[in-house]
């Protein structure tokens, strides 16, 4: 990412920077710097101008509307980022400006990527659920087996039909 100061420029920034903070890795100033040039770049696609913080407000807005959402699921998050990167598109558009970072092809693709990512994980869900759902209709299944087994015994033992069907009343007090 390229800023947007001169090389000069930048260099006097970082040996300032470096004798006002004298300690630490000789690399974290010059990161920073290119952190802040890329959140400015950003900020222009994200904001041009307006609030800085807009597009979480937008994206917040959207999804107020869904008040049972888990962002605990995976689906969810895929769509909060296609819906982060089409909040851009749709700002830029009504803006009428093209993003330095991403502009709208990029951002589109996002949104693509990100549908398609949604769609696998949903499908993923959906296997699991499945599998799961097969393995308590088996459960239950062997469950049923296992109580048609005891009813036989407790008929062999109790020559009642099942233990509930014998009739205690009269074995002296234990009711």
């Amino acid at each position: 990412m390229k800023t947007d100061i001169d090389a000069e420029l930048r260099a006097r920034i970082i040996k300032e920077l470096q004798e006002a903070f004298p300690y630490g890795h000789a690399d974290f100033i010059p990161m920073t710097l290119q952190e802040m040039a890329l959140h400015s770049a950003k900020n222009y696609d994200y904001a041009h101008g307006g609030d800085p913080l807009g597009n979480f407000d937008r994206v917040a807005a959207i999804f107020s509307n869904y008040p049972g959402l888990s962002l605990g699921n995976p689906v969810v998050v895929a769509l909060a980022y296609a819906m982060k990167q089409l909040d851009s598109t749709l700002w830029q558009l009504c803006q009428g400006y093209e993003g330095k970072v991403e502009g709208l092809k990029e951002r589109l693709g996002d949104v693509s990527v990100y549908a398609k990512l949604a769609i696998i994980l949903a499908a993923e869900q959906a296997k699991e659920a499945k599998e799961e759902e097969d393995e308590l209709i088996k459960l239950v299944a062997e469950n049923k087996a296992l109580r048609e087994k005891l009813d036989g015994y407790e008929a062999a033992i109790f020559g009642a039909k099942t233990l509930a069907d014998t009739d205690f009343s009269g074995c002296g007090g234990c009711h």
